[in-house]
């Protein structure tokens, strides 16, 4: 009794409908006139306030009027319907005002407006993602689920089966879809491992997250060069899914690395410890200042991933820095203690970060003149960690 309303929030479905049963009787009270008026100035109180939904809870016998519910999902949230008796939310013109600020609202529908397919369509127009809260007829419904995915891809797990086998259905699911974690493609009914189009059209999803999507093709598939070429050529890290011997095919890789230097990770050992092929990547991999690059920039993901040797190799080392300074990061230990190879790396580049210039470089270079005159050409961040000799130099 002292905080009854949590039975509403509770896990055990026993509980809730315990709660919903002696708390929110199927016909609501009527309150006065009075009290409706004070009840609706309070609640105006908190117009536009996150708090809004937490006073609707502690005072959520006042749902059981249809006049403050519904001030209550237009002020508060729509969400205010959870604490409203089963006569409220039974009611089509208080549940629609609910979807159509938040079609997840459908939850709290009693089922015969589940069913209802008006209300399931209103609901999905605004989240796809209402559709699981429907019941199995409007799920069936081609036209509302159509309009679920094309609001939200991942919608489609909640299609009746038949639907799931759609191949149209799928394609507009996957043309919203926005991630590769439950792709629509994990509940299709039909085999679509072996279709291009539909691999492709998954493919085309988000960078970060697309290629999870070719987990899905099939082995042929995966094994066939013209298919691996065009699915890299649309998102590099596919290259993760293909044969192996196609994770050692130089033009593959190449046309992975075009368009995402994060795929070298999953180059064959041979290519990642190929000094030539390491070597040519380095001096042909986009500037990181290059907006026009995937990524903002592979030369830095590209070096990042390169072995500890090849790392310490000067030359590649040489050619990583000149594209992006802060591959700095990743030289080689002996390099860095090279006064000669940070004279020719760019140093005034990598004084930018002051941090940076002071972690990476040995305590001997950074009182070398040479070296401190190099960077301060570019970045007078230098002068502040310089030696006080240094720094009493006219």
């Amino acid at each position: 009794p002292y905080n009854a309303s949590r039975g509403a929030e509770s896990a055990d479905p026993i509980v809730r409908a315990a709660w919903q049963a002696v708390m929110m009787p199927s016909a609501p009270r009527t309150m006065e006139q009075e009290d409706r008026a004070q009840a609706l100035a309070r609640l105006h109180e908190h117009a536009g306030d996150t708090r809004g939904l937490n006073f609707i809870r502690k005072n959520w016998m006042w749902m059981d009027d249809r006049e403050f519910a519904l001030a209550a999902i237009q002020v508060a949230s729509p969400h205010a319907l959870k604490w409203a008796p089963q006569a409220i939310r039974a009611d089509r013109d208080v549940l629609r005002a609910a979807v159509e600020r938040d079609g997840l609202a459908l939850q709290y529908a009693s089922p015969d407006l589940l069913a209802d397919p008006e209300m399931v369509r209103a609901a999905v127009a605004k989240s796809g993602f209402a559709l699981q809260f429907a019941s199995e007829p409007p799920r069936a419904d081609r036209e509302i689920v159509q309009t679920a995915v094309l609001r939200d891809g991942a919608a489609f797990r909640y299609a009746d089966e038949d639907l799931r086998a759609d191949r149209s259905l799928l394609l507009d699911a996957l043309s919203t879809h926005w991630s590769g974690a439950d792709s629509p493609l994990e509940y299709a009914t039909a085999d679509y491992r072996h279709d291009r189009e539909v691999l492709h059209a998954a493919g085309r999803l988000k960078p970060c997250s697309s290629a999870f999507s070719y987990r899905y093709a099939s082995t042929q598939l995966m094994a066939s060069r013209d298919f691996v070429l065009e699915a890299v050529s649309i998102c590099g890290s596919a290259l993760a899914h293909a044969a192996l011997p196609l994770r050692a095919d130089r033009e593959v890789a190449r046309t992975a690395l075009a368009q995402d230097g994060r795929a070298f990770m999953y180059l064959a050992d041979a290519l990642q410890t190929d000094r030539d092929f390491v070597l040519e990547l380095m001096h042909t991999a986009a500037d990181a200042s290059d907006e026009t690059a995937p990524h903002g920039g592979l030369s830095r993901p590209t070096f990042y991933h390169v072995s500890a040797i090849l790392r310490g190799d000067r030359e590649i080392a040489l050619a990583a820095v000149a594209r992006n300074s802060c591959a700095m990061t990743r030289v080689g230990t002996a390099l860095l203690n090279d006064r000669q190879f940070v004279l020719d790396a760019r140093i005034d580049a990598m004084a930018a970060d002051g941090a940076a210039y002071r972690s990476f470089l040995a305590p001997s270079l950074l009182s070398d003149r040479a070296i401190v005159l190099t960077a301060l050409r570019t970045c007078v961040r230098a002068f502040s960690i310089a030696p006080r000799e240094l720094r009493d130099d006219r």
